[in-house]
């Protein structure tokens, strides 16, 4: 009898036993995926502090010359003069300086002796300025470039005679730091950056060779949601740092 009233105790108390659902998954929302190319690599800063401005933002950041960013593979592209898809939005502004060792006494050069100077024709600073006293330069112009293909690169191209080729002694660095920290270690180097990243480490050259361009995002489809909002907040940081 008293193992017949307990089983109905517990049965009674089983019965207003009711599980509990299972608390919903949280929502995993894919990070947005962005690459940039080395000149335009100063984006990220704006980008990353984006991320902590919009809830629910996650970012991946590839830093690539433009010949190895598969547009397949990212949601936002940046790049200098063109864009990668169909769809197209402008960032900016921009202009590259060319720029010399803060010793040289150069300070100026035309179109056309660029144009030579890049293409091998003038390999000697004495030729642009022959009262140079000759144990200030070496007879040697060190040309420095960004990689080959890249997209600095290309619009510095763009603006040779199509029978002009590259020196064969450029040099090619990956980036900007190292291009600065090249023609800052050397004093018969010649290089080229955006004028954003010109710092009083190295002299600019005036000239009438005027590469203006735009930076430009490029995006898979119709932004719209996060993607639309993290683009509208890079565009607004990075317009907000030329003030």
């Amino acid at each position: 009898m008293q193992k017949f009233i307990i089983l109905i105790i517990l049965g009674f108390l089983l019965s207003g036993c009711v599980a509990n659902e299972p608390a919903p998954l949280p929502e995993i929302i894919p990070p947005i995926r962005i690459a940039m190319t080395p000149a335009n690599s100063y984006v990220a800063l704006a980008a990353n502090t984006c991320v902590q401005e919009i809830p629910g933002v996650v970012i991946t950041i590839d830093t690539l010359p433009i010949n190895e960013i598969d547009s397949l593979n990212y949601d936002i592209m940046l790049t200098s003069g063109e864009g990668l898809t169909n769809w197209q939005y402008q960032l900016m502004e921009e202009k590259l300086v060319f720029i010399v060792n803060s010793s040289n006494p150069i300070q100026n050069l035309t179109r056309a002796q660029i144009q030579q100077i890049l293409g091998g024709y003038i390999t000697d600073w004495n030729e642009i300025k022959p009262e140079t006293p000759a144990n200030s330069l070496n007879k040697k112009i060190q040309v420095y470039l960004f990689a080959e293909n890249d997209d600095v690169t290309n619009l510095v191209m763009d603006q040779l005679p199509e029978d002009i080729i590259i020196n064969v002694r450029t040099r090619y660095v990956p980036g900007v730091p190292e291009m600065t920290q090249a023609i800052l270690s050397d004093p018969e180097g010649i290089g080229v950056i955006p004028a954003r990243w010109l710092t009083d480490s190295v002299k600019p050259l005036s000239t009438d060779m005027n590469i203006t361009y735009p930076i430009v995002m490029s995006v898979q489809k119709d932004p719209t949601g996060l993607l639309r909002d993290l683009m509208a907040c890079i565009q607004l940081k990075v317009a907000t740092s030329e003030k």
